[in-house]
């Protein structure tokens, strides 16, 4: 490392993760150049909360925007108005990777099998993913993005960003879950299938884990090891409890 290289803490890879200037530097993955490919597709249309990948530096990493900032999971909770900002910017994502000329041979790195693979989802929109600079708040770590649906993408973000806590208080997550949805622009039918989608895949991020620290894989054995499976775990049996009030507010944002 040089001189110039500042380590970026806070992510699972963090010690590979470095700053160099106005770049972030990172390992490349096998979804490099797709995930690559979709930045620029998002960069061109005009897409406000994504980072420009500048390709690989001289050290075969990926070299992506340094976004200055303040994570949304630091400091004072979203309010309702930023929850329901957060969920216009992933309705535009959706509404973009829709549209996304796939390229031919294209290869994802999705540790989750999908409900649905009706388009290009970023497959880990969190507070921890999400970096707020003033009025520009841009999505960071797009490594895992890949094919999904717009209800499973977003079932991620409805657990994440209120967030749904497994010892949290319904009558205080339900408006949360609300604001989200209703940024959004959920559709009734939507509304009505999301919860069963956020208990499905809090679950799955469990079992991920769990499998995942079975066989000593990173990040998932480290993540295990910080009981992140208890949290998940936790939350899908909150959903499946609340499921009606969650239902309530998503069919009725």
């Amino acid at each position: 490392m040089t001189e110039d290289e500042h380590i970026l803490t806070g992510g699972n890879v963090a010690a590979r993760v470095v700053r160099i200037g106005e770049t972030v530097r990172k390992p490349v993955t096998i979804a490099t150049s797709s995930v690559k490919s979709l930045l620029d597709f998002l960069q061109a249309r005009g897409y406000p909360a994504c980072p420009q990948h500048f390709g690989m530096d001289e050290q075969g990493r990926q070299s992506l925007e340094f976004v200055p900032g303040v994570m949304a999971n630091v400091g004072t909770p979203l309010s309702l108005a930023d929850l329901e900002g957060v969920g216009r910017l992933i309705r535009q994502l959706h509404e973009l990777t829709a549209c996304f000329p796939i390229p031919a041979g294209a290869r994802w790195d999705v540790p989750i099998r999908p409900d649905h693979d009706d388009l290009i989802c970023h497959n880990d929109l969190a507070p921890w993913n999400l970096v707020r600079n003033g009025d520009r708040w841009v999505f960071i770590d797009w490594d895992n993005s890949g094919p999904g649906s717009r209800l499973w993408d977003l079932s991620y973000a409805a657990i994440t960003f209120p967030p749904i806590e497994p010892q949290g208080d319904i009558t205080e997550i339900a408006p949360r879950v609300r604001a989200l949805v209703r940024g959004y622009g959920l559709s009734p039918s939507q509304g009505d299938a999301l919860p069963a989608l956020m208990r499905r895949r809090a679950q799955a991020m469990g079992d991920l884990l769990v499998k995942g620290a079975a066989k000593g894989l990173q990040p998932w054995t480290q993540m295990y090891a910080a009981d992140h499976a208890r949290y998940w775990f936790g939350a899908a049996k909150f959903v499946e409890e609340h499921s009606q009030a969650l239902q309530d507010v998503c069919k009725n944002p």
